[in-house]
């Protein structure tokens, strides 16, 4: 896990965001499933950083979201039917099963399920 790449993804969130936002795993939900962790970049970082920007693609969105200050994305993988986007303290955290397409996050979901907590 540690030769993850989330370069893309962190780039693209400071673009519409203004901020530098870490994106990791929650390393103890991914041990044991391989699987997971193929998906954790495109059904994870890049959904989130695509929906992150969909929010702040104006400064009313971007004002809002950073308002929220933000330091990191957390990619938690869990069984599938129980899935959620939800800010934590400094954290946004999406819990999902990334290996299952019908559990994971569309990027028009994470936009919509972050602005209603906005």
């Amino acid at each position: 896990m540690a030769g993850l790449d989330f370069g893309w993804s962190e780039r693209r969130i400071k673009e519409y965001t203004g901020k530098d936002v870490k994106i990791e795993l929650a390393a103890d939900t991914f041990s044991n499933d391989m699987d997971a962790i193929l998906f954790a970049d495109s059904r994870g970082a890049e959904r989130m950083a695509n929906g992150i920007a969909k929010v702040c693609y104006n400064d009313i969105g971007k004002d809002a979201f950073n308002e929220k200050k933000v330091e990191k994305v957390v990619l938690k993988n869990q069984a599938a039917g129980s899935r959620s986007i939800t800010f934590d303290g400094t954290k946004l955290v999406m819990a999902c099963a990334f290996t299952s397409s019908d559990d994971s996050f569309s990027e028009n979901e994470v936009q919509e399920l972050i602005e209603n907590q906005l």
